[in-house]
């Protein structure tokens, strides 16, 4: 978060115009943070949001929704990035052979664990930030013209184009339809008593042509052939059998327009209509790659 506020400043952002806050986004509880002398000027660092909080059990939607904003007639984001931890890691397991040992599985957990800890993991299944942001956002987010943008990596993506093909098997948008609830779960939550009723938005998702399966997926992540047994169990056992890089954008409706067109049975359930689509693959590389110049024109068309 320091970074967050020194890298603001780099971009000509004064200090003042940026609240940072310090939580946990899946129990949805603030942190606290550690006060810090800079070496340079021996200056203690500015107090920010978090820091002013009463509770460290605060609520953090609540709080995100108390956010002084500079038009207070707008309560919500107008837009939210983020690039949350995905990793689906091995949770780490303590059990004890009768003589007292661990297992040697349960090293290779516990190490596994250690080396991507907090910075990278999305939990055991790689979605746990996820759901928590699209959970939050559908609450958050402006409702007139408010804009989604995550990237991140998704497990079981489809496999086809559903706008174009016809003949995809039911499973295959099965991660669609999670998200999109995921989004709904919002409405008991919502803080905004100007307008408690959820954002309404469509979406797309972006991903590669052909995801990874997960014994290559375990393969990149392993460090040896004993990790490797460790991923591909837990992967199975969470069911992920792909994975794949991907974009996904979400843009709210505008709500006095939408209103005329929408039955009043609808209002005030939050829903999201996400859609799907294959960046084609090329030499380039993944969607991801900064270079890749063709999933950067494939998905500006799109999007």
């Amino acid at each position: 978060l320091r970074f967050a506020r020194f890298n603001a400043l780099l971009n000509g952002i004064s200090d003042d115009r940026i609240k940072t806050v310090k939580a946990d986004l899946i129990s949805g509880k603030l942190l606290p943070q550690q006060q810090y002398v800079d070496v340079m000027t021996g200056i203690w660092n500015r107090p920010n949001f978090t820091d002013s909080c009463d509770s460290d059990e605060a609520d953090l939607l609540e709080t995100l929704m108390r956010l002084e904003l500079p038009d207070e007639s707008q309560s919500a984001f107008d837009i939210i990035l983020a690039n949350p931890p995905f990793i689906p890691v091995p949770p780490s397991q303590h059990i004890n052979n009768q003589d007292g040992s661990n297992p040697k599985h349960m090293h290779l957990s516990d190490s596994i664990t250690k080396r991507y800890g907090l910075f990278s993991s999305g939990g055991a299944s790689g979605e746990d930030v996820l759901q928590s942001i699209m959970i939050m956002s559908s609450t958050l987010i402006r409702k007139d013209g408010g804009l989604l943008a995550i990237v991140s990596e998704f497990m079981n993506p489809p496999t086809v184009n559903g706008e174009i093909d016809a003949s995809y098997h039911t499973d295959d948008f099965k991660l669609l339809e999670k998200i999109e609830r995921w989004w709904s779960l919002g409405s008991s939550n919502s803080y905004d008593s100007r307008d408690p009723t959820l954002a309404e938005g469509n979406g797309i998702l972006f991903t590669n042509q052909y995801p990874v399966s997960a014994a290559t997926y375990a393969t990149r992540r392993a460090d040896n052939k004993a990790e490797f047994g460790t991923w591909f169990h837990h992967m199975e056992s969470e069911q992920i059998h792909s994975v794949s890089p991907g974009l996904m954008f979400v843009g709210m409706h505008d709500m006095e327009r939408h209103l005329k067109d929408t039955k009043k049975s609808r209002l005030g359930r939050g829903q999201l209509s996400l859609s799907h689509q294959i960046v084609p693959k090329t030499e380039s590389g993944s969607i991801w790659t900064p270079s890749n110049m063709n999933a950067i024109a494939f998905t500006s068309k799109k999007w």
